[in-house]
């Protein structure tokens, strides 16, 4: 340990010496706008995406002395992967303000994505001290070092990072890895145990988990864990990098497009959403995602024919297989073809054992058709794959309620109506309160007047009238079900 100590002293000795010699030195090189438009090339951009780069570049022009304006350049420029061009724009801005963070960062980024690793390095350590640095960026700097080899600067920057609660699970993780790859078996057995025990749903752990057991001789556990690993597929904790979460956000491509559609639809603008997935799809044909979303926007929109035309094109490219038979599954229920939505959710289980929303769907069809086992075990799997799914909440809560088990119900009513602010929470938060009354629970008035509030805020004035009705009878009793907000979609 004594060498890693001395190493950090080291390299933190140079990176103090080039902080704090920085004024001393000329300034970076300053490109001018005509070197900047000079690396243009627009000619087989989209046409969303020139506009928003000529718009960016126009505000330069009127502002050609501002940091911000010329790094918004580099950023929409970033966004669209025209790196040449969006690291002159960056250059330009860290030269006007150097105490930013951001623009050595993402200048860093794309040295990264260009294998120029050294140099990304050595950018984003420079980025680091400085104002607006993400806490993200010690995670990256230890990921790059240990990528490059360089253990000992990478367990410091990875001692760094566990600081920061979003990135603690991938700090562990790192940490795990260097003792991993010093050999210290016993150590990394320990601590990616520990690290798959507060994180069962982190996929790569259970792989490095796998080959520490091999080193062992534990071929039983290894397997075990290659078995966990298989399961799970790619899934992660989220990452937390607003910066590159601002980069994203410039992004007007397909991309884009598909984000855009996903927010509409969730705020009940289906025929808006439609003609995003719509974009996307013509913007970049081999999105296997968007031909996948592409069903069920066409399904909300009731045009079925294109729905089943889209599905037979998603399974056709191979990708995506999944979703494409889950949201065709939810084209055939909204059409009342009950056996056919079943098979296409069992097509989307089988193509993804860990699809919490087709598990869920599946539990509903299930339980409506009377296999009221079968539709439970698939939706407590659904929330042990995600316990955020709303869906599977809902549905669940009603076969408790339908067997008096009244506070578990609630429990899970609960959940579903606080899931999510969206086009849909009216109807959950409407359940709960009609569930809250009926157990003369007080809550129930503040709740209904909730979900009416949120039904008007949402346009669904005929349900914000019905719940206001069943509010002034003091303990509502609908005739019949509230509206199943949960039924597929």
């Amino acid at each position: 340990m004594t060498f890693a100590v001395n190493y950090w002293g080291k390299w933190l000795g140079t990176l103090l010496t080039v902080v704090l010699c920085s004024s001393c030195q000329p300034s970076p090189a300053r490109p001018s706008l005509t070197e900047i438009e000079a690396a243009l090339d627009l000619g087989k951009a989209q046409r969303e995406v020139r506009e928003a780069i000529e718009q960016a570049f126009a505000a330069l022009r009127r502002q050609p002395d501002s940091a911000p304006t010329s790094g918004a350049l580099g950023m929409v420029l970033h966004a669209h992967q025209l790196f040449t061009p969006a690291k002159l724009a960056y250059q330009r801005a860290a030269a006007l303000d150097r105490k930013a963070a951001n623009w050595p960062y993402y200048l860093a980024d794309i040295l990264h994505q260009e294998g120029k690793l050294e140099e990304a390095r050595t950018m984003l350590a420079q980025a680091e001290p400085l104002p607006g640095a993400p806490p993200s960026t010690s995670l990256r700097l230890a990921e790059w070092a240990l990528a490059a080899g360089d253990l000992p600067a990478a367990e410091l920057w990875y001692q760094k990072a566990k600081t920061n609660q979003a990135d603690l699970p991938f700090a562990l993780f790192g940490l795990a890895r260097i003792q991993q790859a010093r050999q210290q078996w016993q150590a990394a057995q320990a601590a990616l145990a520990e690290l798959c025990r507060l994180y069962p749903r982190y996929a790569a752990p259970r792989l490095s988990l796998a080959q520490v057991y091999q080193a062992l001789g534990q071929r039983d556990e290894a397997a075990k864990e290659s078995q966990i690993y298989a399961q799970l597929g790619e899934a992660s904790p989220p990452r937390v990098d607003p910066l590159m979460a601002a980069i994203e956000e410039k992004n007007r491509g397909a991309l884009y497009w598909l984000r855009e559609g996903s927010r509409l639809s969730l705020q009940g603008e289906h025929a808006r959403a439609l003609e995003a997935i719509e974009k996307a799809v013509a913007q970049d044909p081999a999105s296997a995602q968007a031909r996948a979303n592409l069903i069920n926007a066409y399904g909300r929109a009731g045009n079925y024919q294109q729905a089943e035309k889209a599905y037979q094109e998603a399974i056709s490219s191979g990708r995506a297989i999944a979703d494409a038979h889950y949201n065709f599954g939810v084209v055939c229920f909204r059409q009342g073809k009950i056996p056919q939505a079943e098979q296409a959710f069992r097509r989307a289980i089988e193509a993804n054992n860990q699809h919490s929303l087709a598990r869920g769907n599946l539990g509903y069809l299930l339980i409506e058709t009377r296999r009221e086992r079968e539709g439970e075990q698939q939706l407590r799997s659904a929330l042990d794959i995600d316990p955020a799914n709303r869906q599977a909440h809902f549905h669940l809560g009603r076969l408790l309620l339908a067997r008096k088990l009244y506070a578990e119900a609630e429990s899970q009513l609960r959940a579903a109506a606080l899931a999510a602010e969206d086009a849909e929470q009216p109807g959950y938060l409407y359940s709960w309160g009609v569930l809250l009354g009926r157990l003369r629970d007080a809550r129930a008035q503040q709740v209904l007047l909730d979900a009416e509030a949120s039904a008007r805020r949402w346009g669904q004035i005929a349900l914000a009238e019905t719940i206001a009705a069943d509010r002034s009878r003091g303990n509502p009793q609908p005739a019949g079900q509230p509206p199943p907000p949960g039924a597929p979609r």
